[in-house]
């Protein structure tokens, strides 16, 4: 028989494939998990996410330093094993005192760089009236928009722990 220069084409169905995807935590709890997932579908991502005192979760990436992002919508094409790596956010403790931080409870762990509002305590029934805020330690910038005489103020979150008393 000869080839005689024809084209032939033909549709070869792929059989979907497993593998094994290493959900590794990076410093999180628990350190690792193992997941086989199936070529073709959605990743099965571990649940719940992994915790880290200290930090935020920050989702799965196919790097630990960088990579791109993967999510439950991410379709599995990775034909080996493959190890995805959790990201985290530092958080630091804001601690309110004779305030309130909009939206959490005192104290809570906000991210650096993150904007939140406090508000000094209505402590007007006891005839007393708000004087400024005592920020500790006396160093920390907390952004362009907080006002010390202002009874509710923004507060940028700086790369540290800080307690603010609304002072009378």
């Amino acid at each position: 028989a000869e080839y005689d220069g024809s084209i032939v084409t033909m549709d070869i169905p792929l059989t979907p494939f497993t593998t094994k995807a290493v959900f590794n935590s990076a410093g999180g709890k628990p350190a690792t998990t193992n997941i086989t997932e199936l070529s073709g579908s959605p990743y099965v991502l571990p649940s719940p996410n992994p915790t880290r005192a200290g930090y935020v979760f920050n989702g799965w990436w196919t790097s630990g330093t960088a990579g791109e992002a993967v999510t439950a919508e991410t379709i599995v094409t990775n034909y080996l094993a493959h190890t995805l790596y959790a990201h985290w956010l530092k958080a630091y403790t804001l601690t309110a005192r004779n305030a309130a931080i909009i939206g959490y409870a005192s104290p809570a762990a906000i991210l650096q760089g993150m904007t939140v509002f406090i508000t000094a305590s209505d402590l007007s029934a006891s005839h007393q009236v708000f004087a400024g805020w005592t920020v500790s330690p006396s160093t920390a910038n907390l952004g362009d928009a907080f006002n010390a005489s202002s009874a509710s103020t923004p507060l940028t979150m700086p790369a540290a722990n800080v307690s603010i008393t609304a002072t009378y």
